[in-house]
């Protein structure tokens, strides 16, 4: 009975202290064994509490999760200031936006402004222009009417035939407000027999040129030129068998320096009316008649000396 009780009081201490005795059960009983007397070996066992290693997991994992969170904490303080640094950014970048698109406006309205100065500006510049045009044209429209009231305007007046001295007398005279310039007269004469033929050169008498200077003549003044017709026929002048030809040019200037010489064209003729008994001195074409006297009495050569 006691050696029970001591059994059992062994057996609860090893259970409460760490065991450093017992049975090796990985060996085969010796052959001597016995139940109530087993043998004792020496055998390996911990002497440290046994490590629970599900609850050193979990804390580890709590560390892990723990240092993890700390990580993404900082991650996430770094990336909020990161954001923010990039919202202010994006604010004065905003701000910019805003700035240059109102210069832009600024610039647009500018440009539509110096747009509008532009057209203006060439309205302007058309009218001006046309105003300068209407005075350009006003201006040589006073400058043609001064011409037409105040310039010289010689012309030639006759002529008179005088039979007895056998001469024409041809008078020049200025009716224009302007003195003339000097100038010259290539005065032409022919006495042609006509018959019943044409003016062709077999038919004249006589024929001859001659240049006379003209002087310069106020308003109102004239000037005679003498022209000798020395091969008349008073008889065959009576009888309308015979004329006289005059023509040629005068030359003058007629107050305005700017206008330059001036040509006035002469071309009559004298035939008597054999009704009325009296001369008659008519215009003729001095394109044709001109250069048919001039063929005939060798202009510019042979010019008559008296």
């Amino acid at each position: 009975m006691n050696n029970h009780r001591a059994s059992n009081q062994e057996e609860k201490q090893s259970c409460q202290e760490p065991q450093i005795w017992g049975v090796d059960e990985t060996n085969p009983e010796p052959t001597n064994y016995s139940p109530q007397n087993p043998p004792k070996k020496w055998y390996a066992k911990p002497i440290l509490p046994q490590i629970k290693w599900k609850e050193v997991g979990e804390v580890l994992a709590l560390l892990i999760a723990l240092a993890v969170c700390t990580i993404y904490w900082k991650q996430l303080e770094a990336m909020s200031g990161q954001l923010r640094e990039m919202q202010g950014s994006s604010s004065q970048t905003s701000q910019l936006i805003v700035n240059a698109a109102h210069q832009a406006s600024d610039t647009h309205a500018l440009a539509v402004a110096a747009g509008k100065q532009a057209t203006q500006a060439v309205i302007q510049a058309n009218a001006a222009r046309v105003s300068a045009e209407a005075a350009r044209s006003a201006a040589e429209t006073a400058k043609y009417a001064l011409h037409v009231s105040e310039r010289a305007y010689v012309s030639v007046i006759g002529p008179q035939l005088d039979l007895s001295k056998k001469v024409t007398t041809l008078l020049v005279i200025n009716s224009g407000q302007l003195p003339s310039g000097p100038g010259d007269e290539v005065i032409h004469e022919a006495t042609v027999d006509i018959g019943q033929s044409p003016f062709v050169s077999q038919t004249v008498v006589e024929s001859h040129w001659k240049t006379t200077q003209l002087g310069s003549l106020v308003r109102g003044t004239s000037e005679f030129i003498i022209i000798p017709v020395p091969g008349i026929s008073q008889t065959k002048l009576e009888a309308g068998s015979e004329v006289i030809l005059i023509s040629g040019y005068v030359t003058y200037t007629d107050g305005f320096p700017d206008d330059g010489p001036q040509k006035l064209s002469v071309c009559v003729q004298a035939t008597y009316h054999t009704v009325e008994k009296q001369l008659i001195w008519i215009n003729c074409d001095p394109a044709s008649i001109i250069p048919k006297m001039e063929a005939t009495d060798g202009y510019p050569n042979n010019e008559q000396k008296n």
